[in-house]
């Protein structure tokens, strides 16, 4: 199971900057269809990886049951 890493060793802006790189990629190698998930936001958990997913310019295109809490 995925951990998110502990306050004090992230690096501000990291999760945006390898998206951007990594987009920035797959374009120069002619992609045209790019994909990601993760957990989607709620009150009470926003989920920060959801709203750089968004940031990035990925739309939402379905939900899937997460049956782990």
């Amino acid at each position: 199971m995925a951990q998110p890493t502990e306050k004090s060793l992230r690096i501000e802006a990291a999760e945006r900057t390898t998206m951007a790189k990594a987009v920035a990629n797959a374009l120069d190698l002619g992609c045209e269809l790019m994909a990601t998930c993760t957990g989607e936001a709620t009150p009470g958990a926003p989920q920060h990886s959801y709203h750089n997913i968004q940031w990035g310019g990925f739309q939402k295109y379905g939900l899937r049951d997460n049956y782990i809490p």
